[in-house]
């Protein structure tokens, strides 16, 4: 069966002439809406990549050792827990517990 042919074909001496292929035709009926940030995010956001940008080495190193103590803290409250279908389960402890 040739379904997307325009010329004839001829097979065991018969002459079967195949039509273009209907195709649907796709109508866009909504478009996406756009997300626009408003003018106040803007400017938030412009003046935290500011504050990024002008942080001195010394408040970056600081930066970062309080953010290594807090992932510190919460991998004490993890436990990997083998079990018998050899799935890893990570059981957290509350920290309200400590």
């Amino acid at each position: 069966v040739v379904t997307a042919a325009s010329e004839t074909i001829t097979v065991v001496s018969e002459t079967i002439t195949a039509d273009e292929a209907q195709v649907p035709v796709v109508t866009l009926t909504a478009a996406p809406a756009r997300i626009t940030a408003a003018p106040k995010q803007i400017k938030e956001e412009e003046s935290r990549a500011l504050k990024r940008i002008n942080e001195t080495p010394a408040e970056k190193a600081a930066k970062r050792q309080k953010l290594d103590k807090e992932v510190e803290e919460l991998k004490r409250h993890l436990q990997i827990v083998p079990n018998e279908d050899d799935d890893v389960y990570i059981e957290a402890t509350p920290l309200a517990r400590k």
